[in-house]
Protein backbone atom coordinates (compact mmCIF):
# COMPACT_ATOMS: atom_id res chain seq x y z
CA UNK A 1 0.00 0.00 0.00
CA UNK A 2 1.09 3.36 -1.16
CA UNK A 3 2.50 6.49 1.24
CA UNK A 4 -0.25 8.49 -0.89
CA UNK A 5 -3.10 5.37 -0.16
CA UNK A 6 -2.68 5.36 3.75
CA UNK A 7 -2.82 9.45 3.80
CA UNK A 8 -6.10 9.13 1.85
CA UNK A 9 -7.64 6.70 4.02
CA UNK A 10 -6.38 8.84 7.08
CA UNK A 11 -8.03 11.82 5.82
CA UNK A 12 -11.15 9.92 5.10
CA UNK A 13 -11.61 8.07 8.06
CA UNK A 14 -11.06 11.99 10.00
CA UNK A 15 -13.75 12.94 7.97
CA UNK A 16 -15.86 10.75 8.71
CA UNK A 17 -15.12 11.14 12.85
CA UNK A 18 -16.03 14.76 12.64
CA UNK A 19 -19.09 13.86 10.97
CA UNK A 20 -19.76 11.20 13.80
CA UNK A 21 -18.61 13.59 16.13
CA UNK A 22 -20.81 17.04 14.54
CA UNK A 23 -24.06 14.42 14.63
CA UNK A 24 -23.70 13.37 18.34
CA UNK A 25 -23.13 16.92 19.63
CA UNK A 26 -26.18 18.60 17.28
CA UNK A 27 -28.37 15.13 18.85
CA UNK A 28 -27.41 16.12 22.26
CA UNK A 29 -27.55 19.42 21.84
CA UNK A 30 -31.40 19.41 20.79
CA UNK A 31 -32.53 16.58 23.42
CA UNK A 32 -31.00 19.15 26.05
CA UNK A 33 -33.14 22.18 24.69
CA UNK A 34 -35.73 19.76 24.10
CA UNK A 35 -35.73 18.51 27.74
CA UNK A 36 -35.28 22.55 28.90
CA UNK A 37 -38.40 23.41 27.00
CA UNK A 38 -40.56 20.43 28.40
CA UNK A 39 -39.53 21.62 31.65
CA UNK A 40 -39.57 25.73 31.48
CA UNK A 41 -42.33 26.18 28.90
CA UNK A 42 -44.72 28.93 30.15
CA UNK A 43 -47.68 26.38 28.50
CA UNK A 44 -47.33 23.08 29.30
CA UNK A 45 -47.21 20.61 26.32
CA UNK A 46 -45.02 17.66 27.25
CA UNK A 47 -45.06 15.61 30.26
CA UNK A 48 -42.28 13.21 31.74
CA UNK A 49 -43.49 10.50 33.11
CA UNK A 50 -41.05 8.94 36.14
CA UNK A 51 -43.79 7.04 38.14
CA UNK A 52 -43.44 3.43 38.03
CA UNK A 53 -47.77 2.82 38.27
CA UNK A 54 -47.48 4.29 34.29
CA UNK A 55 -45.28 3.27 31.30
CA UNK A 56 -42.00 5.58 32.21
CA UNK A 57 -41.74 7.96 28.89
CA UNK A 58 -42.85 11.39 27.34
CA UNK A 59 -46.41 12.29 26.63
CA UNK A 60 -48.05 15.08 24.95
CA UNK A 61 -51.20 16.94 26.00
CA UNK A 62 -53.77 16.11 23.24
CA UNK A 63 -55.33 18.62 21.23
CA UNK A 64 -58.89 17.45 21.90
CA UNK A 65 -59.94 17.37 25.69
CA UNK A 66 -63.19 15.16 24.83
CA UNK A 67 -62.15 12.77 27.27
CA UNK A 68 -63.62 8.70 27.07
CA UNK A 69 -62.80 5.71 29.37
CA UNK A 70 -59.63 4.49 28.75
CA UNK A 71 -57.70 7.47 27.74
CA UNK A 72 -54.70 8.81 29.74
CA UNK A 73 -55.22 11.98 31.85
CA UNK A 74 -52.87 14.16 34.50
CA UNK A 75 -54.09 15.64 37.32
CA UNK A 76 -51.87 17.70 40.09
CA UNK A 77 -50.73 15.85 42.75
CA UNK A 78 -51.41 18.87 44.93
CA UNK A 79 -51.94 17.55 48.69
CA UNK A 80 -52.88 14.18 47.44
CA UNK A 81 -49.13 12.55 47.67
CA UNK A 82 -48.81 13.99 51.44
CA UNK A 83 -49.13 10.57 53.20
CA UNK A 84 -45.83 9.56 51.32
CA UNK A 85 -42.38 9.98 52.12
CA UNK A 86 -40.85 10.96 48.99
CA UNK A 87 -37.66 12.94 48.65
CA UNK A 88 -38.87 14.21 45.22
CA UNK A 89 -42.64 14.36 45.15
CA UNK A 90 -43.68 14.36 41.49
CA UNK A 91 -45.83 17.39 40.32
CA UNK A 92 -48.78 15.38 38.48
CA UNK A 93 -50.01 11.39 38.14
CA UNK A 94 -50.60 9.73 35.32
CA UNK A 95 -53.68 7.78 35.08
CA UNK A 96 -56.37 5.92 33.09
CA UNK A 97 -60.08 6.84 33.14
CA UNK A 98 -62.53 3.94 34.27
CA UNK A 99 -65.70 5.87 35.02
CA UNK A 100 -67.42 8.81 33.53
CA UNK A 101 -69.86 11.49 34.47
CA UNK A 102 -73.77 10.32 34.98
CA UNK A 103 -72.35 6.51 35.90
CA UNK A 104 -72.05 4.43 39.23
CA UNK A 105 -70.07 2.64 41.02
CA UNK A 106 -69.71 1.46 44.35
CA UNK A 107 -67.41 0.87 47.55
CA UNK A 108 -67.53 -2.28 49.44
CA UNK A 109 -64.87 -3.34 52.07
CA UNK A 110 -62.48 -4.81 49.75
CA UNK A 111 -62.73 -2.87 46.31
CA UNK A 112 -64.25 0.09 44.24
CA UNK A 113 -66.53 -1.22 41.62
CA UNK A 114 -67.62 0.00 38.48
CA UNK A 115 -70.22 -1.63 36.08
CA UNK A 116 -66.91 -2.31 33.59
CA UNK A 117 -64.32 -3.08 36.26
CA UNK A 118 -63.37 -4.36 40.01
CA UNK A 119 -60.69 -2.13 41.38
CA UNK A 120 -59.25 -4.25 44.87
CA UNK A 121 -57.93 -2.16 47.67
CA UNK A 122 -53.93 -2.77 48.28
CA UNK A 123 -54.29 -4.42 51.11
CA UNK A 124 -49.83 -4.89 52.09
CA UNK A 125 -49.27 -1.03 51.71
CA UNK A 126 -47.31 -0.28 54.72
CA UNK A 127 -48.47 3.08 54.74
CA UNK A 128 -51.92 3.66 55.62
CA UNK A 129 -54.00 4.45 52.88
CA UNK A 130 -57.01 6.74 52.90
CA UNK A 131 -60.24 4.90 53.22
CA UNK A 132 -63.85 6.15 50.90
CA UNK A 133 -67.04 5.73 52.33
CA UNK A 134 -68.81 2.40 51.64
CA UNK A 135 -72.06 2.50 49.57
CA UNK A 136 -73.37 3.43 46.22
CA UNK A 137 -72.64 6.57 43.99
CA UNK A 138 -72.70 8.40 41.34
CA UNK A 139 -70.65 10.73 39.40
CA UNK A 140 -71.84 14.28 38.69
CA UNK A 141 -71.27 15.72 35.61
CA UNK A 142 -68.28 16.91 35.91
CA UNK A 143 -66.41 13.96 37.50
CA UNK A 144 -64.47 11.17 36.68
CA UNK A 145 -62.70 8.12 38.50
CA UNK A 146 -59.30 7.08 37.52
CA UNK A 147 -57.29 4.30 38.07
CA UNK A 148 -54.02 2.07 36.79
CA UNK A 149 -53.14 -1.54 36.11
CA UNK A 150 -50.79 -2.04 39.15
CA UNK A 151 -52.70 -3.05 42.58
CA UNK A 152 -50.66 -0.71 44.33
CA UNK A 153 -51.21 2.40 42.37
CA UNK A 154 -52.56 5.26 44.33
CA UNK A 155 -55.70 6.32 42.40
CA UNK A 156 -59.47 7.26 42.75
CA UNK A 157 -59.40 4.08 44.95
CA UNK A 158 -58.26 6.28 47.74
CA UNK A 159 -58.84 9.68 46.92
CA UNK A 160 -61.66 9.54 45.27
CA UNK A 161 -63.35 11.04 42.31
CA UNK A 162 -61.51 13.83 39.98
CA UNK A 163 -63.27 16.93 38.55
CA UNK A 164 -62.90 17.49 34.88
CA UNK A 165 -61.12 21.03 35.48
CA UNK A 166 -58.00 19.49 36.86
CA UNK A 167 -57.33 16.74 33.96
CA UNK A 168 -55.53 17.49 31.03
CA UNK A 169 -56.03 14.18 28.60
CA UNK A 170 -52.62 13.41 27.58
CA UNK A 171 -51.16 10.92 24.77
CA UNK A 172 -47.92 8.66 24.81
CA UNK A 173 -45.18 10.23 22.19
CA UNK A 174 -43.11 7.19 23.07
CA UNK A 175 -42.19 4.92 26.68
CA UNK A 176 -40.35 2.42 27.79
CA UNK A 177 -40.22 -0.08 30.60
CA UNK A 178 -37.40 -1.07 32.89
CA UNK A 179 -37.19 -4.54 35.03
CA UNK A 180 -38.28 -1.94 37.93
CA UNK A 181 -40.98 -0.74 36.54
CA UNK A 182 -42.63 -4.12 34.99
CA UNK A 183 -45.81 -4.77 36.26
CA UNK A 184 -46.29 -8.27 38.24
CA UNK A 185 -49.33 -10.68 36.51
CA UNK A 186 -50.62 -11.24 40.16
CA UNK A 187 -50.43 -7.00 40.92
CA UNK A 188 -52.29 -6.02 37.73
CA UNK A 189 -55.82 -5.24 37.99
CA UNK A 190 -56.45 -5.96 33.69
CA UNK A 191 -58.03 -2.46 33.21
CA UNK A 192 -60.14 -3.15 30.47
CA UNK A 193 -58.98 -1.67 26.44
CA UNK A 194 -62.09 0.44 26.76
CA UNK A 195 -62.17 2.88 24.05
CA UNK A 196 -60.38 0.16 21.35
CA UNK A 197 -57.27 2.85 21.63
CA UNK A 198 -56.04 2.67 25.08
CA UNK A 199 -52.52 1.71 25.81
CA UNK A 200 -51.91 -0.89 29.23
CA UNK A 201 -49.52 -0.77 31.80
CA UNK A 202 -50.78 1.60 34.11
Amino acid sequence: MSLNSIKKQWINKSKQDKKLIIVMFTTSLLMLMLIIFIKYAPIKIFYINGTESAPLGLYVRFPSQIIKKGDYVIIPTKDRLDIFTLKHKPTFLLKHVVCLPGEEYKVTENALETKDIKLPFYKESKIKLPKLKKGNYKLKKDEYLLANNPLRSYDSRYFGAIKKEEMKKVIPLFTWTNKKSEVKKSEKINIKNFSGNSKTGT
